[in-house]
């Protein structure tokens, strides 16, 4: 399932969740979007159901950092399904899970011109930063104990 979600994203929106046009993913970066170590990381995936069963339309993830306080996001929709709150519900969720098990901070790193998901994490709280690696990035940050 993981696998066709992918491949059924457009160039532009796996690039702007992989940080490259590859369409299809190796055998071991499906087993690491797929085996979740669950001490360290969370998964959340949306689902709908359709005519020849249920069919992938969004994955919000966080793994933990190196500091052991916080975690890193990634997030990403399917084209069909942008701009219909899915992410945000996505994010919400996320953030609770990283919220019960008490870390400090979720970041993420966004490419620049990804004007959307800057958008989106702008309204969902985060500090929109440069990113330590240059123009071509902005690292989001978000407090999670308030």
């Amino acid at each position: 399932m993981e696998r066709a979600f992918v491949e059924s994203l457009s160039d532009h929106s796996r690039y702007l969740r992989f940080f490259t046009p590859s369409r299809e993913l190796s055998a071991s970066m499906l087993a690491r979007l797929t085996q979740v170590d669950y001490d360290r990381e969370m998964a959340l995936i949306a689902l709908v159901a359709e005519p020849d069963g249920m069919q992938q339309i969004g994955a919000a993830r966080y793994s933990l950092t190196a500091d052991g306080e916080s975690v890193e996001f990634a997030l990403v929709i399917s084209d069909e399904w942008q701009r219909s709150g899915l992410g945000r519900r996505l994010m919400d969720a996320l953030m609770d899970c990283a919220r019960e098990k008490s870390y400090r901070y979720i970041v993420g790193d966004v490419l620049s011109d990804n004007q959307k998901m800057l958008r989106l994490m702008s309204s969902l709280g985060f500090s929109i930063l440069p990113h330590p690696d240059g123009a071509d990035m902005k690292r989001v940050v978000k407090p999670l104990q308030e």
